[in-house]
């Protein structure tokens, strides 16, 4: 189930590479849960890798919706060339705030791995594995892991993704074992940590 799932989100890796080369002033959101930060700073570490410093916008609205609706105005009205959601679908956009990113003379990522249904849209591309396999279900941290690893990858991007792959409960167990030959053990110690917590 996971074989061809792994074989296409892969795929991405050039596509995704190439996109930020050329579009260098990115626009950074995601979903305020550990596995949208914890892809987000994972991110954020590769993109000063290659020594691009992206707009970090963090909207203080109160629902989901309103979050992302934010951000997506915010970067319509920026100098940013690139924005990219990180653990928040296009599902939660209204219509008329898809018009205008549609009417602009920009481009969206959306990396997610909620369930939602698809629609082809203009200047949006979408990067989500529940549209190759409604069924199966790995985080948003796991599915970046996937074309991170790629491209480039070191322990602290593996560790945030990890972390954020962990608390979403996805137990991708390709970056459990990738990350255990830097942090050997590290899932009982965080197993461990978690008890203590609650």
């Amino acid at each position: 189930m996971y074989s061809n799932v792994k074989k296409e989100i892969g795929k991405y890796y050039k596509q995704f590479y190439k996109k930020i080369k050329e579009n260098k002033k990115i626009f950074l959101t995601f979903d305020l849960d550990n596995d949208g930060f914890c892809s987000a700073k994972a991110l954020y570490e590769f993109l000063r890798k290659i020594k691009i410093k992206p707009k970090i916008f963090i909207s203080k609205k109160d629902s989901r919706k309103e979050r992302i609706e934010d951000a997506i105005k915010n970067f319509l009205n920026s100098k940013y060339k690139l924005f990219i959601s990180l653990d928040v679908g296009i599902s939660q956009i209204s219509e008329d705030l898809i018009k205008k990113m549609e009417n602009s003379n920009k481009e969206f990522l959306f990396i997610d791995h909620h369930l939602y249904d698809y629609k082809r849209i203009k200047r949006v591309w979408i990067i989500n594995p529940r549209f190759i396999n409604k069924n199966i279900y790995i985080s948003t941290s796991a599915v970046l892991y996937l074309i991170l690893k790629r491209i480039y990858i070191n322990k602290k991007i593996l560790f945030f993704l990890y972390i954020g792959d962990y608390s979403d409960k996805s137990n991708f167990e390709e970056l459990e074992r990738k990350v255990n030959e830097f942090f050997p053990n590290l899932k009982e110690k965080v197993d461990e940590y978690s008890k203590r917590l609650t």
